[in-house]
């Protein structure tokens, strides 16, 4: 637990995944505890899922039905800024979304930790 709040402290931004109507209560206290400290909080939330109120929480909400969907929306969102033209990297991949949301621009960006 100290962990993921040094974490979310040295954080500027928490982008929380929702796909399912499940609740997890991990999720909601750091998005609680995020918020409380004056974070940015983005939320993107599955379409099919509709019984959440952490939408209103949210900083900037982005709705998908796909994968494919969520990963162009947050790669044209301003969440991602391109790095210097002079850094190319090697595409990170973030675990359990394949081969989905690959992005050469932004090395930092769904990076495994």
């Amino acid at each position: 637990m100290e962990h993921t709040l040094q974490k979310l402290d040295s954080s500027d931004l928490l982008l929380a995944f929702v796909n399912s109507k499940e609740k997890s209560e991990g999720m909601l206290f750091e998005i609680g505890y995020a918020v409380s400290k004056g974070k940015q909080f983005t939320l993107a939330l599955k379409n099919e899922v509709t019984n959440t109120s952490i939408a209103q929480m949210a900083n900037l909400l982005i709705n998908f039905d796909t994968l494919d969907e969520l990963c162009n929306k947050l790669l044209e969102s301003d969440l991602c800024p391109a790095p210097p033209k002079n850094e190319i990297r090697k595409p990170a991949r973030r675990r359990g979304l394949g081969n989905e949301c690959r992005r050469n621009q932004n090395p930092n960006f769904l990076q495994e930790n």
